[in-house]
């Protein structure tokens, strides 16, 4: 009988142990859902906001010749987006609030933008709110600074065919930066590119080598020492004497762009020494003139 009641026990703390570990399961996989049907949604709502504002901002334009705003919008955080090149190529330096009450448009008609309700002085300092939507002084363009995220990408705007833009999570990794080992004169470096590869515009991808670690931007002209083909590279590039700092621009087919600069810098020096090894030596040298200091035999 004892032993009967071990075995029944033992048994019956199984069935509890994968009774636990399945409702576990189950409540990870309705969490996940849950949370992707909320970024749908996020995601839909946005959309029907940046409509419904970008029909009233241009019809308002089109009678009154000027934009319906409350105050300018210089908030960090349309920088960062500039900076990303989450805008539109046609924005100018101008960001102002829109003003709903000029749209006659409620806080209920929009499911976004509450921010612009706790407003009661539409002058004053508008900068430390982000739940409320922007307009381009130039190109009229409307912008949620906020964003949404869903699938690893974060939405602000929609395009001329009203879909909303995405952004996607392109980082980039240099590691490796040093003297290349097989030619004089020159840099190796390893570049990787993660996040966002399937999308990503191998055209339009490149590095240079610049004398200093501040950013020079995303324009693609100005990555001439070569393109990045490949989300590994392993790329190998000659360069004069001086202090180097190796520039990578990575970009998306959705125009996303990103630079990133090498933690550290290679110094390519004017001349290279050969000590003697009683043997023949050879190196690989760019196309130029050198000068050529050689020593014979000093002795009896």
């Amino acid at each position: 009988m004892k032993e009967n009641i071990k075995k029944e026990s033992g048994i019956t703390l199984i069935v509890l142990s994968v009774t636990v570990a399945l409702m576990l399961i189950i409540i990870t996989i309705v969490a996940i859902n849950i949370s992707s049907y909320a970024q749908k949604r996020n995601f839909t709502n946005l959309e029907t906001d940046l409509k419904i504002l970008k029909e009233k901002v241009d019809i308002y334009y089109s009678k009154n010749g000027e934009l319906p705003i409350a105050n300018k919008y210089v908030k960090n955080k349309m920088q960062e987006i500039r900076l990303l090149d989450h805008t539109s190529v046609n924005d100018n330096d101008n960001y102002y609030v829109i003003d709903l009450g000029l749209l006659d448009l409620e806080e209920s008609d929009l499911t976004f933008g509450k921010d612009f309700g706790k407003i009661a002085d539409k002058t004053l300092d508008l900068n430390d709110y982000e739940d409320l939507f922007v307009v381009n002084e130039q190109s009229h363009t409307v912008y949620y600074p906020k964003g949404i995220y869903m699938d690893g990408k974060f939405y602000y705007t929609f395009n001329d065919e009203d879909a909303l833009v995405e952004f996607s999570d392109l980082r980039v990794q240099i590691s490796n930066v040093r003297l290349s080992e097989d030619q004089l004169f020159s840099i190796k470096a390893t570049v990787k590119i993660l996040g966002g590869q399937e999308g990503m515009d191998k055209t339009a991808c490149g590095y240079v080598y610049t004398d200093t670690r501040e950013n020079i931007g995303t324009e693609s002209s100005l990555y001439t020492d070569g393109n990045l083909i490949q989300t590994l590279s392993k790329i190998e590039t000659p360069k004069g004497p001086g202090t180097w700092y190796l520039h990578v621009l990575a970009v998306d087919k959705n125009g996303s762009k990103q630079e990133v600069v090498s933690e550290n810098s290679v110094t390519v020096g004017n001349y290279a020494d050969f000590d003697y090894t009683g043997n023949e030596q050879s190196a690989n040298l760019l196309p130029g003139t050198y000068k050529l200091e050689t020593w014979g035999a000093q002795g009896g």
